[in-house]
């Protein structure tokens, strides 16, 4: 069996962090932390929810989460608790003034 050198062996180290960090950035997004106000269920199963800061989210019918994040939601409403809100948009500049965001990928229930 063929030896590898040690200098070999740490380029290819080198190579798949090099990958991993370049597929890590495809996957990046942005967070809003708001206080939910009301959350709204109808027009065809879509879910939307308002902030007191502003702005809302909207919960596709085809959302695979749709249902926990409405469980999270309704928690977060009836303990007074703030969320985290991840959208797919990398570096959203406003997320209270950016109106009814689609592009929703779910959310943290905050403990204060």
């Amino acid at each position: 069996m063929k030896k590898l050198g040690v200098k070999k062996i740490f380029i290819a180290i080198l190579i798949c962090m090099g990958s991993i960090n370049a597929s890590a950035g495809a996957y990046t997004d942005t967070e809003c932390k708001v206080h939910l106000n009301r959350i709204w269920a109808g027009d065809r199963g879509y879910i939307w929810l308002h902030y007191d800061e502003g702005g809302s989210a909207v919960v596709s019918p085809h959302n695979p989460d749709q249902k926990n994040i409405l469980a999270l939601s309704l928690t977060a409403i009836a303990s007074g608790r703030p969320i985290v809100v991840r959208f797919h948009e990398v570096n959203l500049h406003n997320c209270e003034t950016s109106g009814a965001r689609t592009d929703i990928r779910g959310i943290y229930l905050l403990n204060q």
